[in-house]
């Protein structure tokens, strides 16, 4: 009797810690440019794959380009990739239950063209 007892507990814990760990994953990585350099303040936006491209995540990277992209539903995303002075990236991502780390996205440096400047002052 007492072993069923300790079965039963045991199937209600298990259960009830189930039911409190969602169905979620994170999402890791680090962005960086082609010399190996990670890029501070690049834009992440996480979109669902399917159906009507809804915006799900907006996050930023740390000093180093690294992200975190946290309690993410299992299913298929579009992860778009934004940095000032590089190319827009796109990514199509799978996540499972499993956390996944899409380890180094490297990004293209795009050519920003300046106007001249002509500065004037006066002598005083």
């Amino acid at each position: 009797m007492k072993n069923k007892n300790l079965i039963l507990v045991i199937l209600c814990v298990m259960g009830i810690l189930f039911i409190a760990h969602p169905n979620k994953a994170d999402l890791t990585g680090k962005i960086q440019n082609y010399s190996g350099v990670g890029i501070l303040f690049t834009t992440l936006e996480v979109y669902k794959a399917t159906g009507d491209n809804e915006l799900v995540y907006r996050e930023v990277t740390d000093f180093d380009g690294g992200f975190r992209l946290k309690n993410l539903k299992p299913g298929e995303y579009k992860l778009v990739i934004k940095a000032d002075g590089f190319d827009e990236k796109v990514q199509y991502v799978s996540l499972t239950r499993r956390d996944k780390n899409l380890g180094v996205i490297h990004l293209n440096g795009s050519v920003i063209l300046l106007e001249p400047l002509t500065i004037y002052g006066k002598k005083s």
